[in-house]
């Protein structure tokens, strides 16, 4: 079984209790409670993903067939016995690359049913002891190096020419450079991008509000020159409220609505292959303004206000400056020479 569960296999990991699947999504339904729960779009399709694998663990599916919704399934009738065989099912899961799932990511399935058990207890639908004996799931122990890279400022010249060289739709050329020297300038968050409003950005003062994640307002600080990128997009938009950041039509017509998250993964693509070099994601802008924040002698607790991290340490796993610059700062560390010790010894 690969990392790509749904319809991947006609025989489930872990056997479900009698009547897992029921005919109908019930009312109430505790996948629905908790996933609505969450106050982040992001948060709610991430989890109800992992649900959807868990389902897709515990259900039979002819090949070619996609599993049940995990909304349909009577989550309430799992017991010690089967949470503790999904934890070793997930364990056991690799990526189609064939390495094994990362144990942040298996975390991540663990806690949604442990979310979901605890809502089939809040519906009643389960008795205390069952729902505290099933929700009984140890996290899986490990630790994994960290994913995503910096990118280099020469990457970075390459990338904003390419969009200066978009003959064919100058203007998603300016918004594009526009909007990755904001994230580049700043390390907010795709999510972020796409919910920013114009009213949001003061040009005087060169800052954005942003609301973030858990509905968290916080102020961040434009570098100038980004602000320049910024300025020359806003130039090109019509006047009034509206969307910071928008679609703009092949026809080079400013749409009056909010960029879809995924078009800005698209837009690194198409300008990543247009200025050949290596692939990057939006995340790898995020990381790479901490990693530039704190080389240049940056605070880290400033780099996690501005980007918006609940969590410190969250902040500093997100700096990628490479083992030169670790090695160079090592070096940099008081130690007296083997001279001065012997010259002291004498």
């Amino acid at each position: 079984m690969t990392g790509t569960l749904p319809g991947a296999s006609a025989v489930p990991l872990v056997r479900g209790p009698a009547g897992l699947l029921l005919d109908a999504i019930p009312d109430p339904c505790p996948v629905t409670t908790y996933i609505k729960s969450l106050d982040s779009a992001e948060s709610r399709r991430t989890m109800r993903e992992r649900l959807a694998h868990i389902t897709a663990l515990m259900i039979t599916t002819p090949e070619g067939e996609a599993p049940p919704p995990p909304e349909q399934l009577a989550w309430w009738k799992l017991r010690f016995d089967h949470t503790q065989k999904i934890r070793a099912a997930l364990r056991d899961q690799t990526r189609p690359d064939g390495d094994p799932w990362s144990p942040a990511y298996i975390n991540q399935h663990i806690v949604a049913v442990r979310c979901t058990l605890r809502f089939c207890r809040r519906h009643g639908l389960m008795s205390a002891d069952d729902h505290e004996a099933a929700a009984d799931i140890e996290p899986v122990r490990g630790h994994r190096e960290p994913t995503g890279r910096a990118v280099g400022a020469d990457e970075f010249t390459k990338l904003l020419a390419a969009c200066l060289t978009d003959d064919d739709n100058p203007t998603a050329g300016i918004r594009d450079a526009a909007m990755f020297a904001l994230m580049h300038a700043t390390g907010i968050r795709r999510s972020e991008i796409v919910s920013l409003r114009r009213s949001h950005y003061d040009a005087a003062l060169r800052t954005l509000l942003i609301v973030g994640k858990g509905n968290k307002e916080r102020t961040v600080y434009i570098h100038a020159r980004a602000a320049q990128w910024i300025n020359a997009w806003l130039a090109l938009v019509p006047p009034g409220a509206g969307p910071l950041f928008r679609p703009v039509h092949w026809s080079g017509r400013i749409q009056d609505r909010p960029l879809k998250r995924s078009s800005i993964n698209y837009r690194l693509q198409v300008r990543c292959a247009q200025a050949k070099v290596a692939l990057l994601t939006p995340h790898d802008l995020r990381r790479t303004f901490i990693s530039n924040f704190l080389a240049i002698g940056g605070d880290l607790p400033l780099a996690q206000r501005q980007a918006g991290h609940a969590n410190i340490a969250t902040t500093a796993r997100y700096d990628r400056r490479d083992d030169t610059a670790l090695q160079e700062t090592v070096e940099l560390l008081p130690l007296p020479t083997p001279a001065d010790v012997h010259a002291l010894a004498a």
